[in-house]
């Protein structure tokens, strides 16, 4: 009899994800992604979440966050949840990078 098949996902490791395959399987949420991102100096991460929520932890590096009119620095140690509807919009410093752990679940 074989047990269950564990995957493991470095997310220490930049640029790692957790397999699609096992976000569904493990979790008993409908989660979109669960990864560990550099965004290199000047780049930015922008969309709409439309049918999803998220959690964004920065590891490191510095940017700034625009939830509507507002504009968050961001740090390490800053934390970032943002619901269905709102915008993910991350800017990156011109001369820093920035580290950050991604958490989406899909809502609809």
């Amino acid at each position: 009899m074989s047990g269950p098949q564990y995957h493991v996902a470095h997310l220490a490791e930049q640029g790692t994800a957790v397999a699609a395959a096992d976000l569904t399987r493990v979790f008993a949420a409908s989660w979109e992604q669960v990864s560990h991102l550099r965004l290199g100096p000047g780049e930015a991460l922008r969309r709409t979440l439309d049918s999803s929520e998220a959690m964004v932890f920065i590891l490191g590096g510095a940017g700034t966050a625009r939830l509507g009119e507002l504009e968050q620095p961001l740090r390490e140690g800053i934390s970032l949840t943002l619901f269905q509807g709102e915008p993910l919009d991350l800017e990156v410093a011109a001369d820093q990078g920035l580290d950050l752990f991604l958490a989406e679940i899909n809502v609809d």
